[in-house]
């Protein structure tokens, strides 16, 4: 593994690039810029990429036909491809588990404030500060019900 990268770092940095050559071409300041990922993640992946014994296993790896692919469609076909979501208040509809899982299926990441990154607010009932502040921000407010037809999950 990668110092500093669990599984959700991996796939925040799975929806960002989408491929491996991608990732490993990134620089420290293009990866701080993700939602989530850390000075010390962001230098340990750059680390671990030029690496000259990764290097070296990647390019072997490469020339053997193997060539690691992302599992989900084309970014262009992902409904919230490039966008970052914060949810506030109680969802009716779903879990919170389940809503975040359908932003990640979708092309999407999550963040836990609401963040000059952050492109969509989902307020569910009783929203609170992160709303506030998200209005104020001038930031694309979704209601529940909303945020499910995105991502074409309307609900009855």
């Amino acid at each position: 593994g990668i110092r500093f990268i669990g599984e959700n770092s991996a796939s925040l940095l799975e929806s960002h690039f989408g491929s491996l050559d991608k990732l490993a071409a990134a620089t420290e300041e293009e990866l701080i810029e993700i939602d989530g990922i850390g000075e010390q993640a962001a230098r340990s992946l750059v680390d671990y990429f030029t690496n000259e014994r990764i290097i070296e296993i990647l390019s072997q790896l490469s020339q053997a036909g193997v060539s690691p692919v992302a599992a989900q469609k084309a970014a262009a076909e992902l409904a919230l491809s490039g966008a970052t979501l914060v949810f506030t208040g109680s969802l009716t509809k779903l879990s919170r588990d389940e809503a975040k899982k359908l932003v990640k299926e979708h092309g999407g990441t999550i963040a836990s404030s609401v963040t000059r990154k952050v492109t969509h607010v989902v307020a569910g009932e009783k929203a609170g500060s992160k709303l506030t502040k998200a209005r104020e921000a001038g930031k694309t407010i979704l209601s529940e019900e909303e945020f499910l037809s995105l991502v074409g999950r309307a609900r009855e």
